[in-house]
């Protein structure tokens, strides 16, 4: 008997499959173009309205107008792609957000939709800030913002300003943030946007929380609380909820706190809102552990931490762990405190760099990837696609052919040749990886902290601009004199990183025997006025002399002496800088009696724009001690610091093995 060729089988069920599946799809379609449209509008409409009090509701709405989109009607589609990504960040799934808005700002750009362009800019604002990413929070909120003001959309520029106001507030800079929340407030009473007054008061109200005026938080909470009922606004009454429950908390209401944080709860539940979960169990967890019921305390907040974690809401680790933290201490767990407070400093100081290159690939993103790319093909090339790629087919098959014979023939008489290279170029491979990483790291937080001053010099110009519109003076030195401080913060960057690009390699011819004692005096000569302003009493002992470039080692030796004086509060500073001896040669060191490192942040103090302190208690660029490790590496020696008997910080500095000293 003669079987048929599996190859006609296979086909055959393919196209039955095919088939089947187009009539399944188009058995709810209408045929009417006019009766599409109106259901397409229909389902966006529910889309929008719910997705604040029922995300599956939500979700379904815009995968239905998704589906009565494709291949019809570009501009709905690219909206029903919006929502779904709004909901997929509602939930926590903050990559996948992020996946479908960066494919679809060509398609808004091409499509010249300004509206969802805006929309667009809007909802990846959104994601960035949820992720803790707030210069580009910001970036995307003001491009959105700036749309929606020349296309004339109040509704949803207040969205904006409300929402830059806000982050304004976590970076600590109060007046912006209140001049944008009042922005917000102003236009939505304007035009009646309850839900925006009620984002704006209730924003205002989180402002006073965070700088301790209580009093005046909890009445902006009320008000938010008797506007969202004025709405049908479950997220908005959740929201309202949970920071009353905060505010109840620090006026030591615990009774109130957690009352309003289980209505919190109970909403977040309801409506399945992340946010409002994260926050009513924090704010729970800790108005036990104030009442000393650490059992419930604990419950809850290993609750909530684990949710946190498992739904991508990062911007709130911080909080729950220091709940956990306060938890383990009161207890007597110091141990578990100790492993908890050194997580703590080690997101401190890279979540912005892991938020920046985590990926999360799973089947689901790569799924939705491959969706989105089929079904967002410009109905302009939907003939011709097949034709085209036919023939880019053959092309492509032809061309890896000729360069597949191409590439036979040259192994085969370079197969010598290679193998002689391969120890070089892995040799060479490792030199040019380590040089990227350290490109990468300096041009990400070289960017992130140059931003902060230049953003706060276009603000607060702003602010002046418009206080002479208004002919209201009363604020313009005060903003002038933020300006000038952010200025010369820029200025010190700027001549920080010019310094630090600079210094590369060692100049032979500039190679010398040094007199360290000699060194030393010359700085304090040229630091005189600041030793006199300071009380600073400098103990000179016995140093050796050192090989090496002068003006380099000028550099050095001035930042340490700079440091231990910037980060000392005593009436009288010591230094003593003197020498002893060590296992490879002489080890320098500068001793202080200032306020001391930590010894987990050893290692971390030489990195580039490294700050442990907040920046209004000490100022500088973040880049001397960078630039010392640089020196002294190239001096191939180590630098490194240990706590003193002084209660200070001893940096020291050491020949490696084989040093040029």
């Amino acid at each position: 008997m003669k079987y048929p060729d599996p190859t006609y089988s296979l086909l055959i069920i393919i196209a039955f499959a095919f088939l089947t599946s187009s009539f399944s799809s188009s058995a709810n379609t209408p045929k009417d173009d006019k009766e599409r449209h109106r259901q397409i509008t229909k389902q966006l409409k529910i889309a929008n309205e719910t997705l604040r009090t029922d995300i599956q509701k939500s979700w379904k709405a815009a995968q239905e107008a998704k589906r009565l989109s494709t291949n019809f009607d570009l501009e709905r589609l690219l909206e029903a792609n919006i929502y779904i990504a709004n909901v997929y960040q509602q939930k926590g799934k903050i990559d996948t957000a992020q996946l479908i808005l960066d494919k679809a700002i060509p398609e808004a750009n091409l499509l010249q939709n300004d509206t969802l362009l805006a929309l667009i800019y809007h909802s990846i604002g959104l994601n960035h800030h949820f992720k803790g990413s707030v210069d580009l929070a910001i970036d995307n909120y003001h491009k959105a913002l700036q749309i929606n003001e020349a296309i004339d959309i109040p509704y949803e520029a207040v969205r904006q300003l409300n929402n830059i106001g806000l982050l304004y507030r976590e970076e600590e800079q109060y007046e912006l943030a209140l001049d944008y929340l009042k922005q917000c407030i102003d236009i939505s009473k304007k035009n009646g946007f309850k839900r925006f007054e009620y984002f704006g008061v209730s924003n205002i109200g989180y402002v006073y929380l965070t700088q301790k005026k209580y009093k005046e938080a909890e009445e902006g909470f009320q008000r938010a609380l008797d506007i969202s009922d004025q709405f049908n606004d479950a997220n908005s009454l959740c929201t309202a909820n949970y920071l009353m429950a905060d505010v109840k908390l620090k006026r030591k209401d615990f009774s109130a706190a957690k009352k309003y944080a289980m209505t919190a709860l109970e909403i977040a539940e309801k409506i399945d809102y992340n946010v409002g979960k994260v926050f009513g169990q924090r704010v729970l967890a800790e108005a036990y552990l104030m009442e000393k019921d650490y059992v419930k305390a604990r419950k809850i907040i290993n609750d909530c931490i684990d949710y946190v974690k498992s739904n991508s809401t990062y911007m709130y680790y911080q909080d729950v762990q220091d709940v956990i933290l306060r938890i383990e201490e009161e207890t007597g767990n110091y141990r578990k405190a100790l492993l908890i407070q050194k997580d703590i400093s080690a997101r401190k100081d890279s979540l912005a760099q892991i938020k920046a290159k985590e990926k999360i690939a799973n089947s689901e993103y790569k799924y939705q990837l491959l969706k989105n790319e089929q079904e967002n093909e410009l109905l302009t090339i939907k003939n011709t696609s097949n034709r085209r790629i036919s023939y880019l087919a053959t092309a492509i098959a032809v061309l890896l052919l000729l360069l597949g014979l191409f590439a036979l023939f040259a192994y085969l008489n370079s197969k010598n040749y290679n193998a002689t290279l391969e120890e070089a170029i892995h040799e060479r491979t490792k030199e040019l990886q380590e040089s990227n990483s350290e490109l990468e790291r300096f041009t990400f937080i070289t960017a992130h902290d140059l931003k902060e001053p230049s953003r706060n010099l276009i603000s607060y110009s702003s602010l002046i601009n418009r206080s002479i519109e208004k002919n209201d003076t009363s604020n313009i030195v005060s903003y002038a004199s933020i300006i000038s401080k952010n200025a010369t913060q820029l200025y010190k960057l700027i001549d920080g990183i010019l310094k630090f690009s600079s210094i590369k390699q060692l100049d032979a011819d500039k190679i010398e025997l040094i007199d360290l004692t000699l060194l030393i005096r010359e700085i304090e000569s040229l630091l005189a006025d600041t030793f006199e302003k300071n009380n600073v009493n400098l103990h000179l002992k016995a140093l050796p002399n050192l090989k090496g470039e002068k003006p380099l080692m000028l550099i050095l030796f001035k930042n340490l002496i700079e440091n231990a004086i910037k980060f000392n509060d005593k009436d009288e500073k010591y230094i003593e800088i003197g020498s002893t001896d060590s296992a490879n040669g002489q080890k320098i060191y500068v001793k202080d009696n200032g306020i001391g490192i930590e010894a987990d942040y050893a290692d971390q103090v030489f990195e580039m724009f490294k700050k442990l302190h907040p920046k209004h208690e000490y100022d500088g660029s973040g880049l001397g001690l960078s630039i010392c490790k640089r020196i002294a590496n190239l001096h191939h020696h180590n630098i490194g610091i240990e706590a003193n008997e002084l209660g200070g910080t001893t940096f020291f500095i050491e020949p490696q093995e084989s040093s040029i000293s």
